[in-house]
C-alpha cells in the first residue's frame, strides 16, 4: 500500500483528535445550575459582547478584560472563584450559603437544597 493513500486518512484523524482535545479544553467546568445562578446575581463580573468576541467587565470598578475567545470562560471562572473565596461563606449547620459584601458582613442568605449544591459551593468557591 502506498504511503500517499495512508497520509490523508492519518492527517484527518490527527486533526480530528486535535480539535476534540481543544474543544474539551475550552469547555467551562460543570456547575449546579440553581445555586450557581443564585450566587452569580451578586458576582461583580459580567460577560459583555464585543465585535471580537466577549469581554469580562467588573461592574464595581468598570475594569474590562479582553481574553482570547478560547480562554474567556476559563478567565471568567477564575475571577468568579476568586471573588467567591472572599465573599461566599457556607454554613453546614443550617445548610445556607451567605454572600458577604466587601466589608465581610452577611448580606444575603441562600438555602441549599441538597448535598450536591453544598459540595459544589465548597469545591467551586472554596467556601468554608
Amino acid at each position: 500500500m502506498k504511503s500517499s493513500k495512508i497520509l490523508l486518512p492519518a492527517l484527518t484523524i490527527l486533526f480530528l483528535m486535535f480539535g476534540i482535545i481543544l474543544y474539551k479544553d475550552a469547555m467551562p467546568q460543570h456547575k449546579e445550575e440553581r445555586i450557581y445562578f443564585e450566587i452569580q446575581k451578586f458576582n461583580p463580573y459580567i460577560l459583555e459582547k464585543r465585535t471580537g468576541g466577549l469581554s469580562i467587565v467588573n461592574t464595581v470598578t468598570g475594569e474590562k478584560q479582553k481574553p482570547s475567545n478560547a480562554d474567556v470562560f476559563k478567565v471568567y471562572d477564575t475571577l468568579s472563584k476568586q471573588w467567591g473565596m472572599s465573599h461566599v461563606k457556607i454554613s453546614k449547620n443550617d445548610g445556607v450559603v451567605y454572600i458577604n459584601d466587601d466589608l465581610k458582613q452577611k448580606t444575603i442568605s441562600i438555602p441549599l437544597v441538597n448535598q450536591k449544591e453544598y459540595m459544589f459551593v465548597k469545591t467551586y468557591y472554596g467556601a468554608m
